[in-house]
């Protein structure tokens, strides 16, 4: 006699296309997000998580200045960092180095120069105001 075979899992994933979720296998419940949904929920997560890291740099930031006054100093030791480590993960292949022809220096060049400015600028009004 053959043992019984073991009781379903009370929680399944769905594995029908264009469906995401979790259901009770028991209930036969339908998934609770469709692909379209899933998707939505994923990229407003990344602005959830894009604005608490901001806050969280902002306040950083703001305490930095409190300390040692030189944002001019503070914005270009950032964006030094930040193109290190860019560097970095393309010298060892961990990212795919982009193809830099003069046509996209061009095109990119008052996006990065807007960018760089608006940091700068971001730095020295959080060194003169209070933020809240």
């Amino acid at each position: 006699v053959a043992p019984p075979a073991p009781p379903p899992p009370a929680v399944s994933v769905p594995r029908t296309a264009g469906r995401v979720g979790v259901r009770c296998a028991a209930e036969g419940a339908a998934p609770l997000l469709n692909a379209k949904q899933a998707k939505t929920l994923k990229v407003g997560s990344y602005f959830g998580l894009w604005y608490a890291f901001n806050v969280a740099f902002n306040l950083v930031n703001k305490a930095l200045l409190n300390m040692w006054c030189r944002p001019w100093t503070l914005s270009t030791i950032q964006l030094g960092v930040g193109a290190v480590y860019c560097t970095t993960l393309w010298t060892l292949g961990l990212r795919q180095r982009p193809t830099v022809t003069p046509k996209l220096l061009k095109a990119m060049f008052l996006p990065s120069l807007g960018h760089a400015l608006g940091h700068v600028l971001s730095c020295i009004s959080f060194s003169a105001v209070a933020i809240s």
